[in-house]
């Protein structure tokens, strides 16, 4: 039999012990008789049906295509002992490595003996493989089960299939004259810290200075007050624990975007990848480069929004499964750990808990509100990173505004006592449109701050009111949640409509920020309007209650209300996540979605928008591929509008359009909705 090869001019068995070797020098100790994965993954290549593909490719002609991977699984399978109820673990990660990791039950390579003879093909296909991978390698034992809890199991063959895949493209990428990046640690961050020394200052200097890092835990709690420095504290910590690679993740864009321009400052912009909708390479680098490097991960320091992070982990898919690789020895760094998706809360924290046990990762978990995750111990008993009392007397020196429940209030209540710049927190983008016109009518010109508009609106807005607060002129802003967080903005007095603790308490962060208003009052309302999903009511209830139960949730009471509303919130079922993850159902898992996918995207025709859409149909009318950055430079003339609003989104040359009333002051105008 001639010597069959991977591509042209590098024989099969040299690709599959180049990937093996990797395999066996990037697997943890426990995990490494799974780098035969690397020796088997493309075995089928060896048949001669697919050897007489590649000929054919190879000489221009457009053959049948012969695929390998599904086939590769099922020679692994027999070579490595074939069990219908535990097949091998690597068999999973063979036939994923060009697609996605598929369930045992409906698998195309989780065949019987009686399927795979019925199919002389693959019959042929496959003993012709295990033939000439014995006569490569002998008759030795090829181990694909290791002796694992089903956690484990998914855990191992996610990681498995990241680091196959990865090794496997690297193999290719090298063969044909590419290179790879050389990974160095980030090194130590060069803090900025201010000159001046206000009130603020002082109390952000007490706080990193009282930072203490005891090594050897899997996980951390960077427990602090908004406003008090924790970016500038985690950069601290994770000098101190020596990190290989820091993976920062925070749930919305204002907070990555400030983040990362601390971490530029700090490590250097060369050592950044920043990995999030709301980033445009094309303003700090060639997008082609930043493409390859979202694959892997391989910079020092990631920057990535909740959304990308935990989809991934609990991806199905080899092209997201891939960037995983970079967890190993990592520094993952949970900022606003509150907002960890409720329904996948368990499933993502015990995937992290294993990749502590066996991957050397270590989890940072940061939150002016930190729940105590008790049903994952390990997070529960995670050491503070900075000492309670510490943080308690951060608390105090920075209660700079009090909390007053006011009872049912209506939008003309509200503008009657409006006698000073005000910010006016409402939980959906229909209260906030009704509340912009109603204090309208009564003369009062608001700003209007919600996810009916557009980012690129959004961004002035904020920057109106930064402006109208500075000059001391009267700034009203009615806002939806897309205040609570990352917005670093400062009113004298607010008023918020009745919601979850947590979303009250960051909240309040944007009220007397920085002690400047004496006197600050949140005053919190119900109204008619106050409509959302069942888990929301369910928080609202629970946050309701620990009002009637402690005298001061938000301060003296703090830390009580907070452990009894995360009990309550984390306890919250909706779909059984991990009873499909230890039942290793990749696909199904991989269907959950941190945003609901109960919206529709559209562009709208605003400012610069309704330009670019037009030059962007003009590229699909002449067959152009729109780039990552036609992509990304849309994005930011993006709404998501509820299915019942579709009738609106209309699909114009390839992209859909916003055809519905566009106001300047509110937005997309959206009509009988919740």
């Amino acid at each position: 039999m001639k010597e069959p090869i991977a591509r042209p001019g590098q024989t099969l068995k040299t690709h599959l012990s180049n990937v093996s070797d990797r395999l066996l020098s990037l697997l943890p100790e426990p995990y490494r008789p799974l780098s035969s994965a690397g020796l088997l993954h493309d075995v089928a290549k060896a048949s001669t049906g697919w050897q007489h593909y590649l000929q054919e490719k190879v000489e221009g002609k457009d053959p049948k295509m012969v695929t390998h991977a599904a086939e590769s699984a099922m020679a692994a399978a027999m070579i490595s002992g074939w069990n219908r109820k535990n097949p091998p673990l690597i068999a999973y990660a063979i036939a994923a490595h060009h697609s996605q990791l598929k369930y045992r039950k409906n698998s195309e390579w989780f065949k019987t003996q009686k399927q795979r003879d019925a199919d002389p093909e693959l019959k042929d296909m496959i003993l012709e493989s295990m033939a000439w991978f014995r006569q490569s390698y002998g008759e030795f034992n090829i181990p694909g089960h290791l002796n694992l809890e089903s956690s484990e199991k998914d855990v191992a063959i996610r990681m498995l299939t990241a680091l196959l895949v990865d090794s496997d493209r690297l193999d290719a990428h090298c063969f044909s004259g590419g290179t790879v990046a050389i990974e160095a640690p980030p090194r130590s961050p060069q803090i900025v810290l201010p000159t001046r020394s206000t009130a603020i200052d002082s109390i952000r200097n007490r706080f990193r200075e009282a930072i203490c890092v005891e090594t050897g835990h899997p996980f951390y709690r960077l427990t602090g007050p908004c406003g008090v420095g924790k970016t500038k504290a985690i950069m601290e910590v994770c000098d101190r624990l020596q990190a290989e690679k820091i993976i920062y993740v925070a749930p919305l864009k204002s907070i990555l975007k400030q983040s990362a321009d601390e971490f530029r400052v700090a490590y250097g912009a060369e050592n950044i990848l920043e990995h999030h909708s709301g980033y445009d390479p094309q303003e700090h680098q060639d997008w082609q480069i930043w493409k390859a490097q979202t694959e892997r991960w391989e910079l020092p320091v990631i920057v990535t929004s909740g959304v990308q992070f935990y989809e991934s982990l609990l991806s199905n898919r080899a092209s997201k499964l891939r960037k995983l690789r970079a967890l190993i020895n990592a520094v993952v760094v949970l900022d606003e750990v509150q907002t960890l998706p409720t329904q996948a809360c368990k499933s993502i924290l015990a995937i992290l808990d294993q990749l502590t046990q066996h991957w050397g990762l270590k989890v940072i978990l940061c939150s002016a509100t930190q729940p105590k995750f008790e049903f994952c111990p390990r997070a529960a008993s995670a050491p503070e990173l900075v000492p309670l009392e510490v943080v308690a007397w951060c608390r105090g020196q920075m209660r700079n505004r009090e909390y007053e429940w006011v009872g049912d209030l209506d939008w003309q209540a509200i503008g009657e006592q409006i006698d000073r710049s005000t910010l006016i927190g409402v939980n959906t983008r229909k209260a906030a449109q009704n509340c912009y016109y109603a204090l309208l009518a009564q003369g009062i010109k608001a700003l209007h701050l919600s996810s009916a508009m557009c980012p690129l609106h959004r961004e002035q807005v904020v920057k109106a009111a930064r402006q109208q607060l500075h000059r001391g002129q009267l700034c009203v802003l009615i806002a939806t949640q897309v205040i609570e967080s990352g917005i670093d903005i400062s009113f004298p007095q607010a008023f918020k409509m009745m919601a979850p603790l947590d979303s009250i308490i960051q909240f309040g962060g944007r009220v007397n920020r920085a002690g400047e208003y004496p006197g600050a009052k949140v005053f919190l309302f119900d109204h008619g309007e106050n409509l959302h999903s069942p888990e929301y009511a369910q928080a609202i209830n629970v946050t309701r209650d620990l009002l009637q139960a402690y005298d001061d949730p938000f301060w003296d009471d703090h830390d009580l209300a907070i452990r009894d509303y995360y009990q309550q919130k984390f306890g919250f079922e909706g779909v059984n996540l991990e009873k499909l993850r230890l039942d290793l159902n990749f696909p199904e898992v991989a269907k959950f979605r941190c945003i609901d996918d109960n919206q529709i995207t559209g562009y709208v025709q605003w400012g610069g928008g309704k330009r670019l859409i037009e030059a962007l149909q003009e590229k699909i009318k002449n067959k152009e591929y729109l780039t990552l950055g036609d992509w990304k430079q849309l994005a930011q003339y993006a709404i998501s509008v509820p299915q019942s609003q579709a009738r609106h989104v209309q699909v114009e040359d390839g992209l859909r359009v916003w055809s519905g009333d566009y106001d300047e002051a509110i937005g997309a105008v959206l009509v009988d909705h919740d």
